[in-house]
């Protein structure tokens, strides 16, 4: 039989801001997008996950930017009594359910958002990215 997995509470905020202005060169340069899921506290009354974006370009230039994303997730009773019984069920579980988590708390369209603000305070174009690499990766040339 399959647990269905219910939360109390799923609540967002930003947890860090790095912006670093590096020294502009000449040629062709690649952008780099490194996105980052994993779970930094876990218990059976929940866990939080935190969610980086790295930003940057290849040769190194103009910027380096880093975005991170705290999601503190609370089971509801039925949750917590199901993972205390069950304690390694809890990882797998976070394992296949995070990316889900963090796209319903839209996080990845908060990270785009503030980079693009980031990077067009610094006088530069903004740079305004798509809310997941798949975007990315799928975005017709």
């Amino acid at each position: 039989m399959k647990q269905n997995i219910n939360f109390k509470l799923v609540e967002s905020r930003l947890s860090e801001v790095r912006f670093k202005s590096l020294k502009p060169i000449d040629g062709k340069l690649s952008m780099k997008i490194d996105d980052l899921i994993e779970p930094t506290e876990i218990h059976d009354g929940g866990f939080t996950l935190m969610f980086s974006r790295h930003v940057h370009l290849d040769p190194e230039s103009m910027f380096d930017i880093l975005v991170s994303f705290e999601v503190r997730c609370v089971f509801d009773q039925v949750a917590k009594d199901f993972f205390s019984s069950r304690p390694n069920d809890i990882k797998p579980f976070i394992e296949k359910s995070k990316e889900t988590i963090v796209r319903k708390k839209n996080i990845g369209n908060q990270a785009s958002l503030l980079i693009g603000q980031l990077t067009a305070f610094q006088g530069m174009n903004p740079v305004i990215l798509p809310p997941y690499k798949e975007a990315i990766k799928n975005k017709p040339a």
